[in-house]
């Protein structure tokens, strides 16, 4: 395939739902990373930002009998949204993203 249609440099994929079955070790060392580049000043796209909505909810579905756990990757998702969010619609009114890298 010609290189015009492949992905852009740096491109990376979205998180998928499948990161909820990785280890909860390996699936929170994700999340941080995710956020450190969020606090870095890097936004999500759209769908990255709905893919983490998504694992959210999985997460919410699928790990009440480890409470201490699920709290702890619930705040790390939650915080990922909310800067992502000022990130994408900050004081000068400018949206931004990852969309165009």
């Amino acid at each position: 395939m010609p290189a015009a249609y492949g992905p852009a440099p740096g491109y990376e994929q979205a998180p998928e739902p499948e990161l909820t079955r990785m280890s909860p070790s390996n699936l929170e060392n994700f999340l941080q990373s995710v956020l450190e580049k969020v606090r870095a000043g890097e936004a999500l796209s759209y769908g990255r930002q709905e893919a983490l909505k998504d694992i959210r909810q999985t997460l919410v579905e699928s790990m009440a009998n480890q409470p201490a756990l699920l709290e702890r990757l619930l705040a790390i998702i939650d915080e990922i949204l909310l800067l992502n969010d000022e990130l994408i619609y900050p004081d000068d009114g400018e949206p931004r993203t990852d969309e165009g890298r």
